[in-house]
């Protein structure tokens, strides 16, 4: 390929050049050339040109600034600093004896385009607490970057083509902050830059810390000892903060009863959480709450009320958060499962397995959390573990798949 560029501008300069003849009126020759064209590859260099003249001769320094020309009686040398552009430079040297002149042709390649490529997106969103954003860049020639906000801090590693942009204070304000990220490679004649939004969000607008709050537990479809009792909202429970972006707790579960409610407060159920698709996991075969006096561990699972069964499933039923973040709607029950309860075990012999006769417990897809209009504080709300006590117990049998085992586990 380089052969062929070098030979295209010899090609073209030679061409420049085809109209100066080195002879007078006589065909006396007076200006003689070891070469009529040069032709410099972009990194620069030099090119020495023997001369024989008829007389004394002298060749005139070039416009061009990149081009110096030196020379003695018997030659000259020709020097081209390195081309920093993507563009062919020419120029030519006059050469003078007496009144009679020719030129020497002169080009040079130019420099190979500078490439650029930043992986990633054209805008990156820190979260309100801070973070990290770790940028690799790749060019073929020397590259910087900067960013105009103090809020951002930028730290460059060029030899391993490594950016790294750090939020280290959370943003406690009460507007978005926003910043530009550059990066340069090259010069400004051969040279290529992209540039980046960055922004931090607000602590208001962070998913995690709207989220919590009290809810009220509504579904199309409450169950009481097998009996479709239909729609209402019959429970409620609250999700707390905890370990930030990975998980919720869920506390103070409580479902409605014929008598008093029956409330989970012991235990604080663990809501894994994905920031990405803003949703909770609710693990099914958690313990929620272990009373030593009445001998008796209580767990969350799916049921099949027809059948007196119950499952893990899956292992979770995931909730989705909406967007105005007033309610998360519970998806994923197994499909012979469709109800969502409490069912209770004995401390003293495991094997002894039972649900609640008197609570109603939701059922079906249309199972949803709704935010309470004024979210009480857990501390604020009542303990009613007394309830534990009252009601009938219905056996259940033990299910033969294995899920009973990965409970057994949680005991």
């Amino acid at each position: 390929m380089r052969k062929w560029f070098t030979w295209c501008l010899l090609t073209a300069v030679a061409f420049v050049g085809s109209g100066c003849s080195d002879d007078d009126d006589g065909g006396q020759v007076k200006l003689a050339f070891s070469k009529r064209t040069a032709v410099f590859g972009a990194g620069g260099g030099a090119v020495s040109i023997n001369v024989d003249a008829a007389g004394a001769w002298s060749a005139a320094q070039p416009e061009a600034g990149w081009l110096e020309v030196e020379y003695d009686a018997t030659s000259m040398r020709l020097h081209a600093a390195a081309n920093p552009s993507s563009e062919v430079r020419q120029a030519e040297v006059v050469v003078t004896t007496g009144d009679y002149t020719a030129t020497i042709d002169v080009a040079q390649e130019p420099a190979e385009p500078v490439t650029l490529d930043v992986k990633g997106p054209e805008s990156y969103v820190f979260d309100s607490e801070g973070g990290e954003i770790l940028l690799s860049v790749a060019s073929n020639a020397a590259w910087t970057a900067s960013v105009d906000q103090t809020w951002c801090v930028l730290s460059t590693d060029p030899e391993r083509g490594l950016a790294t942009l750090t939020v280290a204070e959370p943003n406690t304000g009460d507007k978005t902050l926003t910043a530009t990220l550059t990066v340069e490679a090259g010069t400004e004649v051969n040279g290529a830059k992209q540039t980046f939004s960055l922004s931090q969000q607000m602590r208001g607008e962070n998913p995690y810390f709207r989220i919590p709050g009290a809810f009220s537990i509504t579904a199309d479809h409450w169950m009481l000892r097998g009996v479709d009792q239909g729609a209402g909202t019959r429970g409620s429970c609250v999700i707390e903060e905890d370990l930030y972006n990975q998980y919720f707790n869920l506390s103070a579960l409580t479902f409605d009863g014929q008598g008093e409610p029956m409330r989970m407060e012991a235990l604080a159920l663990n809501l894994p959480y994905n920031r990405e698709e803003c949703y909770v996991s609710i693990p099914l075969g958690q313990l929620l709450a272990t009373f030593e006096e009445k001998d008796m561990m209580v767990y969350l699972v799916a049921i099949n009320v027809k059948n007196s069964t119950f499952t893990t499933g899956s292992g979770a039923v995931t909730g989705v958060v909406s967007d105005d973040f007033r309610t998360i709607t519970l998806h994923g029950l197994p499909e012979e499962y469709q109800t969502l309860g409490l069912i209770s075990r004995k401390i003293s012999d495991t094997s002894q397995v039972g649900m609640f006769g008197d609570i109603y417990y939701p059922s079906g897809e249309g199972i949803v959390l709704a935010r309470e209009a004024a979210s009480a504080s857990p501390a604020s709300l009542p303990v009613a573990f007394s309830s534990v006590q009252r009601g009938d117990v219905v056996r259940l049998r033990a299910h033969t798949t294995g899920r009973i085992n990965r409970i057994e586990q949680f005991n």
